[in-house]
């Protein structure tokens, strides 16, 4: 027997009727809206625009960006177009394949887990233009880590020099 069945006619039931909606349609997310939503959030927050931010540029509400970036709304194609737009990335890049579910990037990373922190981290870290003091900022990183790829450090810090 479900709660809304024992509930009188009239009163909450209504209220359950469209938790229980609410529910089944969070369950049939379709994982390409996911990814989309959450690529969305992404170019968002490496552009430091918030979501009401986003919303007046393309001509919606901050909760419909909302909705976007959870993948519980679909977003049109003339409204992903006006998000590329003002986010100034092509419209391809909200279907990178390297996003799509259980598909890591070549590097293994996977960007949905990222929170707003690793976010800030990365557009601070792409301002710096010293490659020598990216280099240095990485070893850092991998000695709070507790890892030691001194090889990779190496190798990249001599590609970053390279014309």
């Amino acid at each position: 027997m479900l709660f809304r069945d024992i509930v009188p006619a009239g009163g909450p039931r209504r209220k359950i009727d469209e938790i229980e909606i609410l529910a089944r349609s969070i369950k049939n997310i379709h994982p390409v809206d996911q990814v989309v939503g959450q690529q969305i959030r992404m170019r968002r927050l490496a552009r430091g625009l918030s979501q009401s931010a986003l919303a007046r540029a393309v001509g919606v509400t901050f909760q419909q960006v909302q909705k976007y970036e959870r993948g519980t709304n679909r977003v049109s194609a003339s409204k992903l177009a006006d998000i590329a737009k003002t986010l100034d990335v092509n419209i391809a890049v909200f279907f990178g394949a390297e996003q799509l579910p259980n598909s890591p990037t070549a590097d293994g990373l996977d960007f949905s887990r990222m929170t707003r922190v690793d976010f800030l981290i990365t557009r601070e870290l792409l301002a710096i233009i010293d490659q020598p003091f990216k280099s240095t900022i990485l070893g850092l990183l991998r000695a709070i880590r507790g890892t030691r790829d001194e090889d990779r450090t190496l190798e990249l810090a001599s590609e970053d020099r390279d014309p």
